[in-house]
């Protein structure tokens, strides 16, 4: 029988499945750390380092952020009652409110993230690891059949930094009905790690039924393939162009952006610096004055905003959110824009979603093995999620009151017109009493 660590290893070695290296890319851009760099020269003669101009130009984590900011869980749906009570509290207890950001947010940037699913004793309920996917040298990641595209086992690996095995790496196995544990140990060879517990660790039921992967898969965009696509995998070349352009708008700026004096029949002085309100001046009657005037740099602008533009419509990130509100044209621009973003914020939801729904059943799996009684019901299990759209209150209010008013027009009572715009019984109340002591309703 083959050992599993060495298919393991044969398998990292040969794979680029998980495209390690670019990973390491996506992380760099989003960090604003672009594989543009200035000379000595350029940074000596403009004044501006390659870190400060690619801070100017990074668009990489508005692409990320804005579809991350609108993706949050709001609650479990399940056919059991006691199911849905159970999994909101583990949510609550696990803080997995505030934990999912990191979940989507680095599923996103990086193209995949995992979910590690244990059970903890002392707590006595299910407990949930976010985890980023392999870099090649730090990470988790699932390793799939070729025929049927299950899971075959997750595995987790990283370096260890601090003490007696500090410099070694560590990696664990998991399988649908055991866990291992390795260190390298002489010459980079991989041994069993022993911690106390039984080796491998048995992961199945009371009737000895595998309790399944615990390494849950959230993919970007999969397009049917075993794993995700990161957002910025379209973005990074044009990230690359523009960020050229901003180093050509700089030093075009720097050398022709301004009106130039010259001089001819006398040596120019120190103090002739090329500055807002300097007077030059020279007592030589041979000397003569004359100007160069700026050069035109709005093909350069133009350049910035069309690549700027274009990063808009391959993301399908709102252009409005790059603040380049002269490309806007109309209105019916932004509302088609922030269709498109909604949608794809939708379909990001729809794979996330399945991926929640299998964290939660394998929580449930978890509790009904190693939890106490009653045993939950793992069927129905449903992720339901908040609004994508960005509310914008004003214009709601605006809405409602209109719709209100119309009602009214109509002959329709005040209470009937508020409750058909969606006036809850509480604002109906207050908008009777701000009635009747006279003061200015919200309908005004």
């Amino acid at each position: 029988m083959r050992n599993p660590i060495d298919t393991f290893e044969r398998w990292l070695i040969q794979s680029d499945g998980l495209g390690y290296a670019d990973v390491a890319m996506y992380r760099e851009f989003y960090k604003g750390e672009h594989d543009i760099r200035l000379s000595k020269r350029q940074e000596t003669r403009l004044g501006i380092t390659s870190a400060q101009i690619r801070s100017l130009a990074n668009i990489c984590p508005l692409v990320v952020d804005t579809v991350a900011e609108r993706l949050s869980v709001q609650s479990f749906s399940a056919t059991s009652s006691a199911t849905k009570r159970a999994l909101a509290m583990w949510w609550a207890a696990r803080d997995l409110s505030a934990y999912q950001d990191d979940i989507h947010l680095s599923a996103l940037r990086d193209g995949d993230s995992y979910v590690i699913v244990e059970w903890d004793d002392a707590a006595a309920m299910p407990e949930f690891h976010h985890e980023m996917t392999y870099d090649g040298s730090n990470g988790t990641g699932i390793i799939y059949s070729s025929e049927r595209r299950v899971p075959l086992y997750g595995f987790k690996k990283w370096r260890l930094e601090e003490g007696d095995d500090r410099g070694k790496s560590r990696l664990n196995l998991y399988f649908d009905n055991r866990i291992e544990k390795y260190i390298t140990g002489r010459a980079g060879a991989w041994t069993e790690y022993h911690d106390g517990e039984r080796w491998p660790i048995p992961w199945v039921d009371a009737t000895g039924q595998p309790l399944g992967v615990p390494v849950v898969h959230f993919p970007t965009n999969p397009n049917g393939d075993d794993y995700g696509t990161s957002e910025l995998e379209a973005i990074i070349p044009l990230q690359r162009v523009l960020t050229s352009l901003w180093v050509d708008l700089i030093a075009a700026a720097d050398a022709t952006g301004f009106q130039l004096v010259t001089l001819t029949g006398d040596v120019p002085s120190e103090e002739m610096v090329n500055a807002a309100r300097a007077i030059w001046y020279s007592q030589n009657p041979a000397a003569a004055w004359g100007t160069i005037p700026p050069g035109d740099l709005s093909l350069l602008v133009e350049a910035v905003r069309h690549a700027t533009m274009t990063i808009a419509q391959v993301s399908r990130v709102p252009l409005t959110m790059f603040q380049d509100s002269r490309a806007v044209a109309a209105a019916d621009t932004i509302v088609a824009s922030e269709r498109g973003l909604i949608a794809k914020i939708a379909d990001r939801a729809k794979t996330y979603g399945l991926s929640w729904r299998r964290v939660m059943r394998h929580a449930v799996r978890l509790h009904n093995t190693f939890g106490p009684r009653p045993a939950l019901d793992e069927a129905g299990i449903v992720t339901n999620w908040d609004s994508f759209e960005e509310l914008d209150y004003l214009t709601l209010e605006k809405s409602r009151a209109a719709v209100a008013a119309s009602h009214l027009s109509n002959g329709l009572s005040m209470t009937a017109a508020y409750t058909l715009a969606g006036y809850s019984a509480a604002e109906l109340a207050a908008i009777a009493r701000t009635d009747t002591y006279g003061e200015e309703g919200l309908t005004q």
